[in-house]
C-alpha cells in the first residue's frame, strides 16, 4: 500500500508539471483552416504563417516542452494568422483583349524598330497571361497592367512606315566628298551644321518623311551657298611684272597710283579669304595703274624727242644760212668766209628711243621678272 501510494503521489506531480497545450492545439486547429486556402493570401504572409505553423504543430508534438516553449509557439502562430492578407483579385480581362487587337496589326511597312518592339511586347503579353491563368503567385495585377498598356502603346506607332532616304543619302554622300580647303570660310559654318543633322536624321529610322526631305534640302541649300577660292594665277603673274617695273621717270602722281595698286594686289593675292570679285578687282586695278605708267613713260619720252628735233631744226637752218652768206661773200668780196653754229648737227638716229620701243622694252622686262618672282612665291 505504501509503495502504491507513492507512485500515484508521483504520477500526480508529474501530470502538475507537464505543459498545459491545450491552448496551443486550439490554435493549431485555426491555422488548419487557413492552411487550406492559403492561396488566397499574399505570398510574404503565407510564407511567415507556415513557418509559424510547422513551428506550432512541432511543439505541440514534443512530449519535454515546457509551458513556455508551449506558449510562445501558440503566441506566434496566432500572430501569423492574424498577418495574413488576402491577394487582390487578377483580372485579365483588358490583357486578353489587347492581346486580340494585336493579332489584327499589320505590320508591313512600317520602321523595323518598332515592328522588333511590338513583336517582343507582344510575347511578353502571352506569358503574363499563360501563368496568370496558371495561378502564379508570382504575377500580380500591376503585372498585368503594364502589359497591356506597354502593348497598347507600341500598337500607336504602327503608323511610323519607313521613311525614303534615298535623296538624302545621295546628298550627304555629296556633301562629305567635298574638300573645305578649297573653299572660303565664309558658309562653311552653316555647311557643317546642316551635314551633321542630315547625318542624324539618317541615323534615326523614326523621322517622318517630310523631315528627311527638309533635311537633304537644308544641307543642299547650304552646300549651293559655299564659295570656291578663286583663282590668282593671272593676279601673281600680273603682281610680278609690276615689281620688276621702274618707276623712274613717271610723273610722282601716276607713280602713287602704281605702288598704291600694287599694294593693294599683294595683299588680296596673300589674303586666303579673298572673294573673287575682290581678286578681280584688285587685278583690274593693277592693271590700269600699269598702264598709266607706261602712258607717263611714253609722253615723258615724246617730250624730250620732240626738244631734240627743235634743237637739230634749227640748228640745220643756222647751217643754211651759214652757207648762203659765204656764197653772198665770195660773189660779192672775192673771199671765202665760213659761219659756224659752234656745234655739229643732230643725228635723228642719235635721238631718243621712241615711245613704242620703250614700252616694248619695258614689258619685255616685267615678262621676264614675272617668272622670277612666281618662282620666288612657290618657294
Amino acid at each position: 500500500d505504501a509503495a502504491l501510494t507513492a507512485l500515484s503521489t508521483a504520477k500526480e506531480q508529474l501530470e502538475i508539471k507537464s505543459a498545459d497545450k491545450s491552448a496551443l492545439e486550439s490554435v493549431i486547429t485555426l491555422a488548419d483552416e487557413y492552411a487550406a486556402k492559403i492561396d488566397s493570401y499574399t505570398e510574404d504572409t503565407a510564407e511567415a504563417f507556415w513557418t509559424a505553423y510547422n513551428a506550432a504543430k512541432a511543439v505541440s508534438a514534443d512530449a519535454g516542452a515546457v509551458q513556455e516553449d508551449v506558449d510562445n509557439a501558440a503566441a506566434a502562430l496566432q500572430a501569423a494568422i492574424d498577418g495574413l492578407k488576402l491577394a487582390e483579385e487578377i483580372s485579365t480581362a483588358v490583357l486578353e483583349y489587347a492581346l486580340e487587337l494585336a493579332e489584327n496589326v499589320d505590320t508591313e511597312g512600317v520602321v523595323d524598330s518598332v515592328v522588333e518592339i511590338f513583336n517582343d511586347r507582344k510575347a511578353a503579353a502571352y506569358d503574363i497571361l499563360e501563368r496568370a491563368e496558371a495561378g502564379d503567385p508570382s504575377v500580380t495585377q500591376s503585372m498585368i497592367d503594364q502589359s497591356w498598356s506597354g502593348l497598347i502603346e507600341i500598337m500607336q506607332y504602327m503608323s511610323f512606315k519607313q521613311g525614303d532616304m534615298t535623296d538624302l543619302q545621295k546628298v550627304v554622300d555629296l556633301a562629305n566628298s567635298l574638300d573645305l580647303t578649297k573653299y572660303l570660310d565664309e558658309g562653311q559654318q552653316e555647311f557643317k551644321d546642316a551635314l551633321a543633322a542630315a547625318e542624324a536624321v539618317l541615323e534615326d529610322e523614326l523621322t517622318e518623311q517630310t523631315a528627311i526631305d527638309q533635311a537633304w534640302k537644308s544641307l543642299l541649300k547650304a552646300m549651293s551657298e559655299l564659295r570656291l577660292k578663286p583663282s590668282k594665277d593671272a593676279l601673281e603673274e600680273l603682281i610680278a611684272s609690276a615689281q620688276s617695273m621702274s618707276t623712274e621717270g613717271v610723273s610722282e602722281e601716276t607713280a602713287a597710283v602704281f605702288r598704291s595698286a600694287l599694294a593693294r594686289a599683294v595683299n588680296v593675292y596673300e589674303d586666303e579669304q579673298a572673294t573673287e570679285e575682290e581678286v578681280a578687282s584688285a587685278q583690274e586695278e593693277l592693271q590700269t595703274a600699269i598702264d598709266q605708267m607706261l602712258v607717263s613713260a611714253g609722253a615723258t619720252e615724246g617730250a624730250g624727242r620732240e626738244t631734240d628735233s627743235s634743237s637739230a631744226d634749227d640748228m640745220t637752218a643756222g647751217s643754211q644760212q651759214a652757207s648762203g652768206n659765204s656764197g653772198s661773200g665770195k660773189a660779192d668780196g672775192g673771199s671765202q668766209t665760213t659761219i659756224s653754229s659752234g656745234r655739229p648737227a643732230v643725228k635723228t638716229g642719235d635721238t631718243t628711243m621712241p615711245i613704242a620701243g620703250s614700252v616694248a622694252v619695258m614689258a619685255l622686262a616685267a615678262a621676264g621678272a614675272a617668272a622670277v618672282w612666281k618662282k620666288k612665291r612657290e618657294i
